[in-house]
Order: C-alpha cells, then sequence, then structure tokens
C-alpha cells in the first residue's frame, strides 16, 4: 500500500479511536493525545517516541495501543495487498488457460476441416 494512502487510512482509525493525527511530517504520521505530541508512525506501521512525550502510565498505554493499531492496521493493509495481486494473478492465469483452450478448440476444428478435404 502507497504511504499516503497509508496514513490517509491509519488517521481515519487513530481519529475513531480518540487520537489526534497530525498533517504527515518528514515520512512520519504524528500522532497527538489529549493535545499533546505521543508518537509518531512510519509507512511500515512501527512507532517512534521519545520517553518525555510518554511520562504517565496513562500516556504509556495510550502510546501502546497507537503502536498496536498501527501495527495490525498495517498487516490487514499487507494481507489486503496478497490477496489483491493473488487475485489478479488467478485472473491472468485464467485468461491464459481460456485463451489456450481457444487456441486448442480452433485448431483443432482447423485442423478436422483439413483432414476432411
Amino acid at each position: 500500500m502507497k504511504r499516503d494512502l497509508y496514513f490517509k487510512e491509519l488517521a481515519v482509525v487513530l481519529g475513531r479511536a480518540g487520537f489526534t493525527p497530525l498533517p504527515q511530517e518528514n515520512d512520519f504520521l504524528p500522532v497527538e493525545y489529549h493535545g499533546q505530541r505521543l508518537c509518531r508512525v512510519n509507512a511500515q506501521g512501527n512507532v517512534f517516541y521519545r520517553q518525555e512525550e510518554v511520562d504517565s502510565p496513562e500516556r504509556e498505554q495510550a502510546r501502546v495501543k497507537v503502536t498496536d493499531m498501527a501495527e495490525r492496521f498495517w498487516n490487514i493493509c499487507a494481507i489486503w495487498n496478497m490477496h489483491r495481486r493473488s487475485k489478479q494473478w488467478v485472473c491472468r492465469s485464467r485468461i491464459k488457460h481460456l485463451l489456450s483452450l481457444t487456441a486448442q478448440c480452433w485448431l483443432g476444428g482447423l485442423l478436422a476441416r483439413v483432414q476432411s478435404l
């Protein structure tokens, strides 16, 4: 999944969970919790934070929740992309198979006509 799309969709998920995603900065999605910077998420679902940003048990739990959500969402996106690619591959292989069958039928009909002459 493209980084911008991942960040856009993750921002929706985080927003619904009570976090405030900020505009993208240097390939990271910054996240606030109760008006203060909590952490940053990269395009691979990894979460980075400063110890001073997670200075209470409540903020540590919030950071763990963001980490869990980012990781799960990244995994869901990765599985979806694999499924989409495999589906395309299946469609392409089916098309090749149908073309092969069509060619065999056409050649078989042509061969039968030639033999009848």
